[in-house]
């Protein structure tokens, strides 16, 4: 029997949603079109191709989106520019169905007691952040 490896990113907070969850979310709302929900569900997993991940390990967040999907260059795809667009647009409606702030606050979970323990330790000149949401660029 095949284990399944775990997608997990270890450093993104539990409280966040992941492109999956709101494809779930997506699936089970009932005021949504079967129409809406196919575009919408296209729309997640072009993001998921475009990204090169599966939907289950991309964090539903802005932060974390907005700087990957800006690099996508939608020829290799095999879509044309309107429909990168397009995609990019029906990204932020599924989040907004979702209720997915599209701000304020980092998808990155804070450091666990042990490790702020340990970065605690680091020299007074390394300059280190507060939480590893920081680190995003």
């Amino acid at each position: 029997m095949a284990s399944r490896v775990s997608n997990l990113n270890p450093f993104a907070s539990g409280a966040n949603s992941t492109l999956d969850r709101i494809a779930e979310v997506i699936n089970t709302d009932p005021s949504i079109t079967s129409r809406q929900r196919a575009d919408l569900l296209s729309a997640l997993r072009t993001v998921g191709r475009a990204i090169a991940l599966p939907l289950d390990a991309i964090p539903a967040h802005p932060a974390f989106l907005r700087p990957r999907l800006t690099k996508v260059k939608p020829a290799r795809l095999g879509i044309s520019a309107a429909r990168w667009a397009n995609v990019r647009s029906l990204l932020q409606t599924a989040l907004a169905l979702a209720d997915v702030p599209m701000a304020g606050r980092t998808y990155l979970a804070p450091l666990s007691a042990d490790w702020e323990a340990l970065a605690a330790l680091l020299p007074k000149r390394v300059h280190r952040p507060a939480t590893l949401g920081q680190f995003q660029g």
